[in-house]
This record gives C-alpha cells, structure tokens and sequence, in this order.
C-alpha cells in the first residue's frame, strides 16, 4: 500500500524522472537512503516504471495508426495478444463500445501498413471488421496523467 510520503516521491518524479535521489530527499525533506528504498518498493510493485520515450518519426516511422477491430465471438483475447506480439504495434487494449479492440502502430510508409493488413492482420482467424485511422497530429500527449489520490495535505489536481 502506497503512503503519503510515497505519493509525494510519485508526484515530484512526473514532474521530471530525471531527478537524481538526492534532489528528490532535499524537496521531500528525507534522507537519500529513504528515496532509494522507497523507489525499490515502488517499482517493484509496478506502481510506477521508468522508461524512455521514443519519437518515432526519428527512426523512420512517419505513419502513425489507430486499429479498431471487431471480433468473433470468444475470439477477442486471443487476438488482441496476437496483435500484441506485432512489432509494429505499440498499445492494444479490450474495450467497449462500437469495437472489440483498439491498437496503436507505427508504420514507415502507407506500403508498409498496406502489407501489415495482407500479411499479418490478414493471418489471424476470427477478426470480423477492421477500421483504420491515421493519425495525423497529436493534440495531447501526457504520460504524467495519472492523477494520485488526493490526500488533503497539498492543492488538488
């Protein structure tokens, strides 16, 4: 169970990852030591994880996707981990609604997401329906989102 002082670690940390433990126990007014135990029990119960985030565009995908497939019925679980298991896709989730499952890929050219839908989307038994959205711009991107619970003590989010 995440406690207070927890909550404040996660909260300086989505302001900006990158600060180095001692700067994170001088603004929460704790020993270097208590940050470094504290991240060890917060990573480890996967309340948070630190990763990089890629451009793509960088690297060559100037294509970006939003899958929405509807599916047989009893089949959804297995194809959204099938998509999954596609280097081309990033994010597959089970929704609800009008589809079954919304994926999210990068592709080089629109060659190479015409030969994803052939080859492999093609493959695999039990999709019904395939729509397809390219995005064109995002709006918003925010990896901090995630609000935390608000305990009184600091101006809610």
């Amino acid at each position: 169970m995440l406690d207070d002082l927890d909550l404040d670690l996660i909260s300086e940390l989505q302001k900006d990852s990158r600060q180095a433990n001692i700067q994170l126990a001088k603004k929460l007014g704790i020993a270097e030591a208590t940050v470094r135990r504290r991240l060890q029990k917060i990573t480890s119960t996967n309340a948070i994880q630190f990763k990089i985030v890629v451009n793509p565009r960088v690297f060559g995908h100037d294509l970006v996707v939003v899958l929405f497939l509807n599916t047989k019925v009893g089949h959804c679980r297995r194809i959204a981990k099938e998509l999954a298991l596609r280097t081309n896709i990033y994010d597959v989730a089970i929704i609800t609604g009008l589809y079954d499952i919304v994926a999210y890929g990068y592709f080089d050219s629109t060659d190479g997401l015409r030969d994803f839908i052939a080859n492999e989307i093609g493959a695999i038994e039990g999709i019904e329906r395939l729509e397809i959205c390219i995005l064109l711009e995002w709006a918003k991107r925010a990896y901090e989102a995630v609000r935390l619970p608000y305990r009184g003590t600091a101006t809610p989010l």
